[in-house]
Formats: structure tokens, C-alpha cells, sequence
């Protein structure tokens, strides 16, 4: 009987070859997977159906809606410098709609020679806190 011996350089060719042939069969495994595997059904789209809107304009000419009070107008604090019939200098701060109602207002109390100026809307330092106690400094003697 004969002893055949394997030489070490064909192991190692057969197992290399034994690992490609299972890596083989495992890509193609998952290219099958893959491809051939069919979609899933896509939702229907979703159509959009305009709604039957009507709308009712005769409305705008109701009694109801005539009969509902506007808003006010919004009034601006004015300062105001003018003299007084006495002819003494008079200043002071006067809510109105505008420039020319503030006017007309310190006309009404016979005021002469006004000089107005707006009043800015906020503050002038917006980090102070609205509600600080204020301690006057002390007295001097």
C-alpha cells in the first residue's frame, strides 16, 4: 500500500478555495435576495378634492355688522412746552391721535406759542426692571 502524502501548498489552495466558494455563494445569495425580490405595493396617491366653498358676502351689508363699534384710534403721549394767557411758560405731557388733535386740545385750554414732541414708545434702558424700588439718595445738610 501506498502512502500518499498531501503536500502543505494544496491545503492550503483547497481551503482558500473551500472560503471563496462560500463567499461566492454568499453574494450571490444576497444579490438574489436583492433583486429578484419583489416591490411592495405603493400606497395610492392621495388625490386632493377641492371643497364646494360658497361664500355669503350679503353679510357685509347687514344691519348687525353696521350696528358694531370700531376700534379707537391709538394715542401717542406728546410733551409739550407753550405759553399761558398769563404769558408764563407751561409745560407739560397730553395724550392725542396725532400732532394736530394734541394741538387743537392745548388751543382749547388757551395755550399759545406750543411746541410739541413725541414721546418715544418703550424705554430708554430695556434691561431695568419694571418694578424696582427706588430709594431717593439722602438729604444733604
Amino acid at each position: 500500500m501506498a502512502i500518499v502524502f498531501v503536500s502543505p501548498k494544496k491545503k492550503q489552495i483547497l481551503f482558500f478555495s473551500l472560503i471563496a466558494g462560500f463567499f461566492l455563494l454568499l453574494l450571490l445569495t444576497i444579490i438574489l435576495f436583492v433583486f429578484l425580490m419583489k416591490p411592495e405595493a405603493m400606497p395610492a396617491e392621495k388625490v386632493f378634492k377641492k371643497p364646494n366653498i360658497n361664500i355669503d358676502f350679503s353679510i357685509l351689508d347687514s344691519e348687525r355688522l353696521k350696528e358694531l363699534n370700531q376700534l379707537e384710534a391709538i394715542e401717542y403721549v406728546f410733551t409739550y412746552n407753550a405759553m399761558s394767557e398769563l404769558d408764563k411758560i407751561v409745560s407739560g405731557k397730553i395724550t392725542a391721535v396725532s400732532e394736530s388733535a394734541a394741538v387743537i386740545k392745548l388751543e382749547e385750554i388757551k395755550l399759545s406759542s406750543i411746541e410739541l414732541k413725541r414721546e418715544s414708545l418703550g424705554r430708554e434702558n430695556p434691561f431695568n426692571i419694571y418694578y424696582q424700588q427706588v430709594i431717593a439718595p439722602p438729604l444733604k445738610k
